[in-house]
């Protein structure tokens, strides 16, 4: 075992290099001796150019770090001019707080002889105030007096000012109230008065009718329905077929108790010879009571049916007296009718002026024409 040191094996580039370098020294040593192959001389030119290409990236490197040093040299002068400048402030600082303290030491001194004069001039005014609050006390109980007082006429304002209130409400109310019963009667009156108009400006009793009817509560379609019902009741054809069914109900009534007034003569008769044939011991006060009082009954059967006879032909001709009297009576009073309807009379103004008067509705808006509207 030999005692000989050995070194570690070089890697990566370190070892290409020595392996260069090797080759290079050899192939030098040849040159010295004799003359190189051209095979020889191409491979120390390129080994000559690989060194020579390491050569300058290594001194672009050491020129890199010498500008990395150089920045570092240049941050560590401005660290320490830092430093210094820190610590020139320091001792400034230093200076100045010896000073102010010195400054202080006189100005307590000052102080102590302010408070001194403080604490005098304290205890004067402690003194005076309490006698200010001495005097204080004295207005408050006067103040407190008069507050009471015034807390009483407060109170007394108030409750007047709330029956102000109370009865400003009522009035209000009131006037709502009254507001509200004028706003009805002028609407009741416009209705009143929008009748009217339509009365006065009907052409048929129906469509006068019609209007009053809807006034009343009817809607307008049954007020129209009804107009027209009335106004073909109103016509002659429609009285005369209304005659003509009157006439035929009581002429059927009629036949009906003829009918029944022979049914019971028949019934009679049968009775009678019932009785007549009678076996001859039949004793005759029995056939003559029962002769008697089935002519009795006959007798007022037809009397009956003749005096109803005579009631409706009375009735018939009083229905028929008066129907031709109420169209004549209707005929004559057509132009008055007429012309009542056109305008209101002076009397009629005068009792709507006072109504509207009484209820406190200004008649000056209901003074109308029937040529312009409202």
């Amino acid at each position: 075992m030999s005692s000989r040191t050995t070194t570690r094996a070089p890697k990566g580039r370190n070892l290409d290099r020595l392996d260069r370098r090797a080759i290079v020294a050899n192939l030098l040593a040849r040159a010295h001796r004799a003359r190189l192959t051209p095979a020889e001389a191409a491979l120390l030119g390129d080994y000559v150019y690989q060194e020579r290409r390491l050569a300058d990236e290594n001194r672009r490197a050491m020129a890199g770090t010498t500008q990395a040093l150089e920045r570092h040299r240049e941050a560590a002068d401005a660290a320490i001019r830092e430093l210094e400048q820190r610590a020139v402030d320091a001792e400034r600082r230093h200076v100045e707080a010896v000073a102010e303290q010195q400054h202080t030491e006189q100005g307590d001194a000052a102080a102590i002889h302010l408070a001194n004069s403080a604490a005098t001039a304290w205890k004067q005014r402690a003194e005076q105030a309490e006698e200010i609050a001495r005097t204080a006390h004295q207005c408050s109980n006067e103040a407190e007096r008069q507050r009471a007082a015034a807390e009483q006429q407060l109170a007394a304002a108030r409750d007047r000012i709330e029956g102000e209130q109370r009865r400003g409400d009522v009035l209000d109310q009131t006037l709502a109230e009254v507001r509200r019963r004028h706003r009805g009667a002028c609407d009741r009156v416009d209705q009143v008065l929008a009748v009217l108009a339509r009365v006065r400006n009907a052409q048929t009793l129906g469509d006068a009718l019609a209007a009053v009817a809807e006034h009343d509560g009817l809607s307008p379609a049954a007020a129209r329905l009804h107009a027209r019902i009335l106004d073909r009741a109103d016509t002659v054809e429609a009285r005369l077929a209304e005659q003509q069914r009157e006439h035929e109900v009581a002429l059927a009534a009629a036949e009906e108790a003829a009918t029944t007034s022979e049914r019971a003569a028949e019934q009679h008769r049968r009775a009678l010879a019932a009785a007549l044939a009678r076996p001859a011991g039949t004793p005759f006060g029995d056939l003559t009571k029962y002769a008697a009082k089935t002519l009795t009954r006959s007798g007022e059967r037809i009397l009956d049916a003749e005096h109803r006879a005579t009631r409706y032909r009375t009735a018939w001709l009083a229905a028929r007296r008066d129907r031709k009297a109420d169209r004549a009576a209707m005929a004559a009073e057509l132009p008055l009718v007429q012309a009542g309807r056109q305008a209101l009379t002076v009397a009629e103004a005068a009792d709507y002026m006072r109504q509207w008067a009484a209820a406190d509705v200004p008649a000056a808006q209901f003074v109308t024409t029937p040529e312009q509207p409202r």
